[in-house]
């Protein structure tokens, strides 16, 4: 149903004429539509009260001055003559005056760029059943300046200074007489970095466009002959060079829009520039894969793989881009972190402070051979060691770290224990990387041995061997009676008896024998005083005494088989404390 329908609307909208179109060249460098969005449109500016004007044609910018009609009703001549003599002062005419007619007579009026890219714009003339159209070179709106303002503000100002002056100067002769001492600084060499960033500041551009000078315009009238002949060359003529091929129509309605739109590069000034941490994804995808993780991880610093494997692509093989993620970042607890030589690269320097990239790389391997040997670590830890300033330091850890209180510097990311469980033989490679690199900072850095990572783990298997409880009450059983056939070696054979220590299991209804604990202790009385603490006298009986004490000991053993001191005496205060008082246990004690 649609083709008759078309058919039927091409019959009624019958083509009435038809004209030829014509692209012309010569003015397409220098062509510019003014608008006055300022202005009403019933009240447009006269050609004889353009009074001259001036151009900077890098930049696209137009200054145009236009008279003023003081004769109008709606002008204040004493508005007019006040401005004027904040302007140029009370003499008027002088050399250099803004307004040398002693009021404002005159407006400046200054342009503002209104599009980045006139390319879809042209200007047209209709002669001759022909269109001729030419290329814009820009599209600029004009409206009112106010810089005389400035102007007086600053005389005013330089006024009053002036005045303010000439009260001190005794003063001012004075401060001029006193010796000050001068400061001495040296600048910093420019990185690209900070070179970049100073190119897109507001300083540096207002310095730039102050650098380019102003051609001066000479204005013509609509009917002066230059006009004409600059009217002229908005007409193609076609014995001209510079005419254009004849476009013939023998293409398809694509071909021809093709031909007549071709497609061109984008100008890099007309993307949007973004910040240095953003990338945009689409520019990213045009690149090669090696130039994707390089520039990845030189703005992450940090990434795990499953992540990066998402940002190239997942359809892109995965041994492909370990073996390109290899060459720009190393392994560190299983997550990846850009290399130090591609983020400083050779013959740069320190931004913050200057000092060569070379330390930067053996500051930063260190850190990062820290973090993958603990997740937790302290400043003091390689302030010492890496010996950087501080400020290069603190950007070096914040890389790849956080602070947290009570605990340091944490790493960022969790220990990405799918990566490693994956692919264990990248692991055991990087593992390789780190142990010869390690070794590299031993001789340059300086490190103790004792810091070596061989040393700590053979150390930490010595001193974690796990024994059991049982294990270890076997043990000290052992230890007691070796400790105990030694002593009765060495003493022989006495008069002084040794309670000697029964191993695991004892059969709780065998008591030891209370005569023989006895007789041990009534015979050391006659080589030790026995001294009462807490002021308390000496007990009429100390056999009572040796009797109580016996008989705890033997309660004691009987329950426990191996007793440190510390336990004992545990019990032993256990013990005095459910004692009667006056027990001559407690007082003896």
């Amino acid at each position: 149903m649609a083709a008759p329908s078309a058919c039927s609307d091409e019959e009624n909208d019958p083509v009435v004429k038809e004209i030829d179109v014509y692209l012309s060249k010569k003015l397409s460098d220098s062509l510019y539509l003014l608008q006055y969005p300022l202005k009403s449109s019933h009240k447009k500016i006269a050609h004889d009260e353009v009074l001259g004007g001036r151009v900077k044609p890098v930049q696209q910018k137009v200054e145009l001055e236009v008279s003023l009609d003081t004769q109008s009703d709606n002008y204040s001549r004493s508005r007019g003559e006040q401005i004027a003599v904040n302007v140029d002062g009370v003499v008027q005419g002088s050399d250099g005056a803004m307004f040398t007619c002693g009021m404002m007579d005159r407006q400046l009026y200054t342009s503002t760029t209104v599009l980045d890219s006139v390319a879809p714009y042209a200007a047209g003339i209709f002669i001759n059943d022909e269109l001729h159209i030419t290329p814009l070179h820009s599209i600029l709106q004009m409206k009112p300046s106010f810089s005389y303002l400035d102007k007086a503000d600053k005389k005013s100002k330089a006024g009053d200074g002036t005045g303010a002056g000439n009260d001190t100067g005794e003063s001012s002769q004075d401060e001029e007489q006193d010796v000050k001492p001068v400061t001495v600084k040296f600048a910093r060499r420019d990185t690209e970095r900070s070179r970049d960033i100073r190119m897109k500041s507001y300083a540096y551009l207002q310095e730039k466009r102050n650098e380019e000078q102003w051609v001066p315009l000479l204005h013509h009238t609509v009917r002066d002959t230059m006009s004409g002949i600059e009217r002229e060359s908005l007409i193609c003529r076609l014995e001209d060079d510079t005419a254009p091929e004849t476009i013939t129509l023998d293409k398809t309605e694509q071909q021809y829009l093709d031909v007549l739109v071709p497609e061109t590069e984008e100008l890099q000034q007309d993307k949007p520039t973004l910040p240095n941490n953003i990338i945009s994804l689409t520019q990213l995808r045009t690149q090669p894969l090696s130039d994707q993780i390089r520039t990845l991880m030189i703005n992450a610093k940090l990434i795990q793989f499953n992540t990066l494997h998402s940002l190239v692509g997942n359809k892109t093989d995965t041994s492909t881009v370990l073996k390109s993620l290899q060459q720009y970042a190393v392994l560190v607890r299983g997550c990846w972190v850009v290399k130090s030589e591609v983020l400083y690269p050779k013959d740069t320097f320190s931004p913050n402070t200057g000092i060569p990239s070379e330390l930067l790389c053996r500051g930063r391997d260190y850190v990062m051979w820290k973090f993958n040997k603990s997740r937790y670590m302290t400043r003091s830890e390689v302030s010492g060691v890496v010996k950087l300033p501080s400020d290069d330091l603190k950007d070096v850890m914040q890389q790849m770290s956080r602070m947290k209180l009570n605990m340091g510097w944490e790493f960022i990311l969790d220990t990405d224990t799918v990566f490693t469980d994956r692919y264990p033989d990248v692991v055991d490679r990087q593992n390789m990387v780190w142990k010869a690199k390690f070794e590299q900072l031993c001789k340059v850095l300086k490190i103790p041995k004792s810091q070596s990572p061989d040393r700590k783990t053979k150390q930490s298997k010595e001193s974690t061997e796990i024994v059991t409880g049982a294990e270890r009450v076997k043990a000290a059983a052992v230890k007691a009676k070796t400790r105990t056939n030694r002593l009765i070696t060495e003493i022989g054979a006495g008069d002084t008896t040794i309670a000697i220590v029964k191993q695991e299991p004892m059969d709780t209804s065998e008591q030891l024998n209370t005569e023989t604990i006895k007789h041990s202790l009534l015979s050391s009385e006659d080589d030790t005083d026995i001294h009462c603490s807490n002021n308390h006298q000496p007990a009429d009986k100390p056999e009572l005494f040796y009797t109580q004490l016996a008989e705890f000991l033997t309660t004691s053993f009987s329950t426990h088989t191996v007793l440190n001191i510390t336990e004992m005496r545990r019990l032993l205060l256990l013990h005095l404390a459910h004692s009667p008082p006056g027990s001559t246990l407690v007082d003896h004690i």
